[in-house]
């Protein structure tokens, strides 16, 4: 393959659909009720416990805050069991990683009512944190617990079940209704599945304008998808008369968030001078961090950046567009992409 019948590839990624939710930290409130294993009603001394494991932990010694933690959850405190769970959970802050441990301490604190443990069970089991396998009808169990309580993760996290299809038939009305509640209450992540939902007619009649304002006030509360989804809606003219220059900032907002969709989109317009003067020494920026970050396409296009320069700030370098161009043929799906891929592989591999 003659590698001037070569184009970069300038694909627009598709919006995010319905992401899975990340963990959530923080110290619940105490919510009215008790397990077996936390017989002890909450006291004045576990209070007080507690609050000598949340000074230790802003002052930065998280070996003092998991004893005192320790001590209040043996006294019957589940916030205090719920913040042991995410310290084994993340490691390296006074425990070290145990997912086992962290499932210990959540589902004591969880079957006491703390609502935040409910989600943080929740997720475990969603994502094989500590379990053989992952188990989403469990993690629907105890998100629910926490969603009908009002808990806006577990509502998230319900809807994003139910959305997927992940508990069965994909049940579209059921994720409208829990994603419409935690967007209620002000969730970023919230807005952005439900946008997503709007946007692509999912139980829904497809509606860009509405899909627009959800991923706005999204983008605007700091989250990094929403910014990538209102940059493309900005990008497509859905919900919005195209305008580049908006697209652009939002990219530009969530690629520095590290967000690797948006990183590989901000790059495609700055190659292709779409919306801004043309810079291709700052795409390949953006292109290696998608790439690094898993974006195949991203490291197909840093590849053909490299092949030939682009006369300006990006050298032509063979072995570095060869590194890039088999990261891609190892990571691209099937099609006439990974094709060219494998075959520029060849090429320069003579």
């Amino acid at each position: 393959m003659s590698r001037n019948t070569i184009r970069t590839w300038a694909y627009r990624i598709g919006a995010y659909r319905i992401a899975r939710p990340l963990l959530v930290l923080g110290v619940g409130a105490w919510t009215v009720g008790c397990s077996s294993l936390l017989q002890a009603a909450e006291t004045g001394e576990a209070q007080a416990l507690s609050l000598r494991g949340n000074e230790a932990a802003l002052a930065q010694d998280f070996a003092a805050a998991a004893t005192w933690w320790r001590k209040a959850a043996a006294a019957g405190h589940a916030p205090a069991a719920n913040s042991l769970g995410v310290m084994y959970q993340n490691g390296g802050e006074g425990v070290p990683p145990d997912f086992a441990q962290a499932l210990y301490w959540y589902r004591l604190a969880a079957e006491a009512g703390d609502l935040n443990a409910m989600y943080n069970l929740g997720y475990m089991y969603d994502n094989a944190l500590g379990v053989p396998a992952r188990d989403p009808g469990e993690a629907a169990r105890w998100y629910r617990l926490a969603a009908e309580r009002g808990e806006v993760k577990g509502q998230v996290g319900l809807g994003l079940l139910l959305g997927n299809g992940d508990l069965g038939a994909p049940d579209f009305a059921g994720a409208l209704d829990w994603l419409g509640r935690a967007a209620a209450q002000g969730s970023a992540k919230g807005r952005t599945a439900l946008g997503a939902m709007y946007e692509e007619g999912l139980g829904v009649a497809p509606d860009y304008r509405r899909s627009f304002d959800l991923y706005r006030q999204a983008a605007e509360q700091g989250y990094a998808k929403g910014r990538f989804n209102l940059g493309l809606a900005y990008d497509l003219a859905r919900g919005v008369a195209r305008d580049p220059v908006e697209a652009i900032r939002w990219y530009r907002l969530a690629a520095e968030q590290g967000e690797p969709k948006s990183a590989f989109n901000l790059a495609i317009m700055l190659q292709t001078g779409d919306g801004v003067a043309a810079d291709p020494t700052e795409a390949a920026r953006w292109y290696r961090l998608a790439a690094d970050k898993g974006e195949a396409k991203a490291a197909f296009n840093l590849g053909i950046l490299h092949l030939d320069g682009d006369g300006e700030g990006v050298a032509a370098d063979r072995t570095e567009a060869l590194h890039w161009l088999k990261r891609a043929a190892a990571t691209l799906p099937p099609g006439p992409q990974r094709d060219d891929a494998a075959a520029l592989v060849e090429d320069l591999s003579r």
